[in-house]
């Protein structure tokens, strides 16, 4: 969205792996609780400035489960999920305030505690 809308941005990967989260495998109503958890940051390619934090998390399946070794097809989570056959269909978004935690105000240069804009989405496929 950021590089459609003219964005100058870098992405850069702050973890990639597999771990287990069994509460929001209920949440979401998936059997399993192994997820593929996707965490980057987004920058300023100009001046080097934080824009955004990125956290995402894929069910663990047979068409993703190499993602943690070979990383995501072309820099792009979108290319990597659609080129193993998961094309979004449908979803919802969330958008609320939050206070940075120190970890995050870290990532960002910002304060501990300052407020920070946070969206939350979940999308599915066709099947669910």
């Amino acid at each position: 969205a950021l590089a459609n809308a003219g964005a100058n941005a870098d992405t850069r990967t702050l973890r990639l792996e597999v771990m287990q989260d069994a509460e929001l495998a209920a949440r979401l109503g998936v059997e399993s609780p192994f997820f593929i958890a996707v965490d980057r940051v987004r920058s300023n390619a100009d001046d080097g400035h934080a824009i955004s934090i990125e956290r995402s998390r894929l069910p663990l399946s047979p068409e993703l489960e190499d993602v943690p070794l070979r990383g995501l097809r072309e820099g792009s989570l979108h290319q990597t999920l659609r080129g193993a056959g998961l094309v979004p269909d449908h979803g919802e978004e969330w958008v609320d305030i939050e206070m940075l935690s120190a970890e995050d105000a870290a990532i960002l240069d910002c304060a501990p505690g300052a407020p920070f804009l946070r969206t939350r989405r979940l999308t599915r496929a066709a099947d669910g």
